[in-house]
């Protein structure tokens, strides 16, 4: 006999304290590593409740790699089993857990079976007898499958293809019951024959071949080793029933009583799916759904996440692809699996008994012909997945040889697919669009999700607000058929859903675009939190079902929203009206819609024939009505076509950051680093676009989303007024505000304080009335002085500490002595001295305190500078993708 590994022989105690199992972090954070790193720690497999195992049983691979550990425990009881395999924590840390491998667990001793590959296999019930059983047989391979009698359906049975097995069973109900899935499951997997040994039920309740010998267990008469190898060799065959012998026997209990029954599965002629319960060769077939067929079982590249691969016929011949998370297939009466195959027209016949065989067959893990299903990564996200960009209408890699498919975890439902051809959509969207900035763009900017995971950079939202009849619909209508459309609403979606909805809506637009129509909708006291999660692509973190943390929601997006009211309008409309922070200004970037030519959005519009005399107005109308149109028939080619092209473009992202980097160098200079950060934005837009013109993929001439992105850039920085930093100039904004419309309650220093009562004391706190401070007039100028309360009170909502640092930056606090924002100064009715904030109020209202970088207008004029030549020609030529390039379905 071979000997075992000894990766784990002799299997010790270690000395330090055992573990409390499970304890430590949620089960879900732990992933089992398999095979089990050569460096891994020494396993504690001592329990918290049963203490030290009586037997510890080592499975492998078939190369003797280790794969897990099975303990037994021994109680009073009976008999527990626990698995052990080496995981990974979220959080990168490694530990031995209490947790079985994902998938179908392997076979004891399986490394035997590829050493000896002529040899008998001999299968008994438990790794006790198994080990007993390698003993009385050295001739032959002995094997089992782990967690007892009720798990044999769980095991991998693939690896005794072509093999002659015998099977001995305990002699017991159970054993009869785990007889009859095993058998089922050798005959589906291709065993060359199968052999059941005759197990005499008059022998002792439970008798196995580990009981054999054994002084304190009951010992069936006279039972010996000589009788016990004639036993084996008197093996009886079990052949499958000749009615089907075209069909998997599943494992499992069947819904007529009796031991040894089990469901079976054939394809009618149409290709529906037949079920059939059978006993000693009698079979009862009955058509339990329309056509479905399972293609192959899914999982992450990280072992989770499992799933099955369905193709369904609906009742008009179309087919649809499409995953079903095990999640969903956790009950066979869970109604989540039905409602999907029922979305994509599976028709499953009337009864329970239908039902319930039609969840066996998804539980499958071969094929009706006994061959193992093939794999495939389910991907929970659209987008990217390795060097795979996932997309429910298929995956797109370089060569089309790794098979992925998109298997969400949220119902959030998107317009992501295609329609049409992509030269109408050329013809009659894109070559218009071609001509306005704005559309420009919006398009450009609906190619900027596929290239920030790449190029490591955060996603953005582009906000384009103004009055009704200027063309935002439009726009975003234009963008999102880069995408996708098709319904009334196309590819739009609405601002009007909660914050938990617009997180799942984000993660379900992973990778490509959102676009969220009327900002006016959403709720105004979630805002300011809703801006900063979509623009960080983080959702909120929320509790599972037994306390642990879930899994956050995440994304990375470019967003383009409309609205006829800004962000900041927005969070004033709140219960607690708020000011837009600067963190919000740079991931919310705000754009006026209007070009200011008369026509809405679009920089000209051609005559609408039959109408000479209409205003600008009505042919920008006819020109966005145009536009919608062409969205609604042909949409959803140009976003995949990008992607495939930087999938086989050699140095795209060299290109790309080359066009960012000039961008932003052109609009930085005396720029604060927020500026430098919107321009990065618009810079990204500009590369997107001029790489899908570089491609072939646009009708637009070179440098045309540059011009684009710099005019927009333009006027947002014109709409800013300055190139400075926001908290600066809101904290100045804020306090000339107070000062301006709260004069009389800063109270003259040289003046008494007011009467409170001819009884009471002056108040000893600063505040007398409705005062915020003082003011005096030193050398010819005018100050105002604030105490720390009053300060805390006026910035309100925002960084105090951090405003009084800006404000003294620009020279309007005062400093102290040794350069400190707040000053010592007697005050009135207080007979001490107090430390206040001494502001300058003549160089508070300088208009020339705000900007930072001179006038705007000038500062916008530098925005062309080296922007408008395309990239070299010899790197444009690299762009070209490869001509037989093409997109691939998963599976088929």
């Amino acid at each position: 006999m071979t000997k075992r590994p000894d990766f784990f022989n002799p299997i010790s105690v270690p000395s330090k304290p055992a573990r409390k199992l499970g304890r430590s972090a949620p089960a879900d954070d732990w992933t089992p590593i398999t095979p089990v790193p050569e460096d891994a720690d020494e396993p504690d497999t001592r329990h918290h409740l049963y203490g030290k195992p009586s037997q510890v049983y080592l499975y492998t691979d078939e190369d003797g790699r280790p794969q897990m550990l099975v303990g037994r425990y021994d109680t009073g009881n009976g008999k527990s089993f626990i698995p052990y395999t080496f995981c990974r924590h979220a959080d990168g840390t490694t530990a031995w857990r209490p947790k079985n491998i994902v998938g179908l667990r392997p076979l004891y001793n399986l490394h035997e079976l590829k050493q000896r590959q002529d040899v008998l296999v001999l299968v008994v019930e438990g790794e006790k007898a198994a080990d007993a059983a390698s003993t009385l047989f050295p001739d032959y391979i002995v094997v089992t499958s782990s967690a007892g009698s009720s798990a044999g359906h769980l095991a991998d049975w693939s690896p005794l293809r072509s093999r002659h097995v015998t099977f001995w069973r305990d002699n017991d109900k159970p054993g009869l019951k785990f007889q009859s899935a095993v058998v089922a499951a050798l005959h589906a997997a291709g065993a060359a024959s199968v052999r059941v040994v005759n197990v005499d039920p008059s022998w002792p309740d439970g008798f196995d071949l580990a009981d054999f010998g054994d002084p304190d267990k009951l010992q069936p008469v006279g039972l010996t080793e000589q009788t016990i190898r004639q036993l084996v060799l008197d093996a009886e065959p079990v052949e499958p029933s000749a009615a089907a012998s075209n069909v998997v026997a599943l494992p499992g209990r069947s819904r007529e009583r009796g031991e040894g029954a089990a469901m079976s599965f054939r394809k009618a002629q149409d290709g529906g799916l037949l079920s059939s319960t059978f006993r000693e060769g009698k079979q009862d077939w009955r058509r339990v759904c329309s056509p479905i067929t399972v293609v192959a079982l899914t999982r992450s590249e990280e072992g989770k996440n499992w799933g099955v691969l369905v193709e369904v016929i609906d009742p008009d011949g179309n087919h649809h692809e499409f995953a079903i998370p095990q999640e969903a297939l956790a009950g066979a009466r869970s109604d989540e699996w039905r409602k999907l195959l029922a979305r994509h027209g599976c028709m499953i016949e009337p009864g329970p008994e239908a039902g319930a065989a039609v969840h066996r067959y998804l539980m499958m893990t071969c094929d009706i012909e006994g061959k193992p299903l093939p794999r495939a990564i389910a991907a929970t996200n659209i987008g990217w997945s390795g060097n795979i960009f996932v997309l429910p209408s298929g995956a797109i890699s370089r060569d089309g040889s790794v098979r992925a498919v998109y298997q969400p975890t949220t119902r959030a439902e998107t317009a992501i697919r295609p329609n049409g051809t992509s030269e109408r959509w050329q013809q009659n969207v894109a070559v218009p669009s071609g001509e306005h900035d704005m559309t420009v763009l919006t398009i450009s900017l609906a190619l900027v999700s596929p290239l920030l995971q790449p190029l490591e950079l955060q996603g953005f939202i582009l906000h384009l607000r103004g009055g009704s009849s200027t063309g935002k619909t439009t726009a975003l209508r234009v963008a999102g058929s880069v995408w996708g459309g098709g319904g009334q609403a196309g590819y739009l979606r609405s601002w009007q859903a909660t914050a938990n909805g617009l997180e799942a809506v984000a993660e379900a637009h992973n990778h490509t675009l959102l676009a969220l129509d009327e900002l006016g909708l959403l709720d105004a006291d979630g805002a300011s939190r809703v801006a900063y999660q979509l623009a960080d692509g983080i959702g909120r973190q929320r509790a599972g079902l037994m306390g642990e943390a879930a899994a956050n929601r995440n994304w990375r997006l470019a967003i383009l929203s409309t609205g006829e009211i800004s962000l900041e309008d927005k969070l004033r409309e709140g219960r607690k009206p708020q000011r837009q922070r600067a963190g919000q200004a740079v991931r919310f970037v705000d754009l006026p819609a209007d070009a200011g030519k008369g026509c809405g959005m679009f920089d000209t519009a051609p005559q609408i024939p039959d109408r000479p005399n209409a205003t600008m107005q009505d042919r920008g109308a006819a020109l966005s009505r145009r536009l919608c149109s062409a969205t609604e028939s042909d949409f959803g080619h140009l976003g995949p076509e990008f992607v495939r092209a930087i999938i086989h473009s050699a140095d795209w992202s060299d290109v790309a950051k080359c066009i960012i980097d000039e961008f932003v160098a052109s609009v930085s200079s005396g720029a604060d680093g927020q500026v430098q950060r919107v321009a990065r934005n618009f810079g990204l837009i500009a590369a997107a676009g001029e790489l899908a013109i570089g491609f072939g993929l646009l009708p637009w001439n070179a440098g045309r989303a540059i011009k684009a992105a710099k005019a927009a850039f333009d006027r947002w920085l014109e709409v800013r007024g300055h190139s400075g930093a926001a908290e600066g100039n809101d904290a100045v904004s804020i306090l000339r505000g107070v000062i301006s419309k709260d004069a009389s309650r800063f109270q003259k220093i040289d003046e008494p304080p007011p009467v409170v009562g001819a009884d009471d004391e002056p108040p000893r706190d600063f505040v007398t009335g409705n005062r915020l401070g003082f003011r005096e007039e030193r050398g010819g100028k005018q100050y105002y002085l604030v105490p720390k309360e009053a300060w805390e009170l006026i910035f309100a909502g925002h960084d105090p500490a951090g405003a009084a640092k800006k404000l003294q930056a620009l020279g309007i606090l005062a400093p102290s002595a040794d350069g400190r924002p707040m000053i010592q100064r007697s005050l009135p009715g207080l007979g001490k001295k107090c430390r206040v904030y001494s502001i300058d109020a003549g160089r508070l209202f300088d208009d020339s305190i705000i900007g930072g970088a001179g006038d705007a207008v000038e500062f916008g004029a530098r925005l062309g500078i080296g922007l408008e030549a395309a990239p070299d020609p010899a790197r444009r030529a690299k762009l070209t993708p490869a001509a037989d390039a093409k997109m691939r379905p998963p599976v088929r």
